[in-house]
């Protein structure tokens, strides 16, 4: 079952999501995940394609939560400027609404919800760029063995 499956019809699953993320992203697991010291070659370059694929996994997840807060976030703006309309006899500028937004307690949350899983979405998007370096660092690696095993002499 997708992400959006699961949350589409309760919102406060999402802290669940959260949660999991932080689990993923404890500075341990990420050591553990990135480093290739002790390990062979051999061992870095096979573990390397599981671990792109967990991060890219919850990268997807993140996104597809960032997009449902969105959701959420312009459908309490469209419900807050259409009661605005409705129950006030001032017309307000498009600053004055805003503001007006903003006061909102539940609008807010979701804002703050939205920041909270964009940091980890960016934590996920950051790890996957030094997943990506690490590859490099061991072709290199690679190269540099395989070089120096063709100038042995025996």
């Amino acid at each position: 079952m997708s992400t959006l499956q699961k949350i589409k019809e309760d919102i406060t699953l999402i802290p669940a999501y959260l949660e999991a993320f932080d689990v993923v992203l404890l500075e341990e697991n990420v050591k553990k995940d990135i480093s290739i010291e002790n390990k062979t070659p051999l061992d870095c370059n096979s573990e390397q394609g599981s671990i792109t694929q967990k991060y890219v996994y919850c990268l997807a997840e993140a996104k597809t939560l960032m997009d449902f807060v969105e959701i959420h976030i312009k459908q309490k703006k469209t419900h807050l400027h259409k009661n605005l309309i409705q129950n006030s006899k001032h017309s307000f500028t498009d600053r004055e609404r805003e503001k007006l937004f903003d006061d909102d307690e539940d609008y807010v949350r979701l804002q703050i919800l939205y920041l909270e899983i964009k940091e980890r979405h960016d934590k996920f998007k950051g790890l996957l760029d030094a997943i990506s370096s690490r590859g490099y660092a061991l072709n290199n690696i690679t190269k540099l063995m395989v070089e120096y095993i063709e100038k042995t002499v025996l």
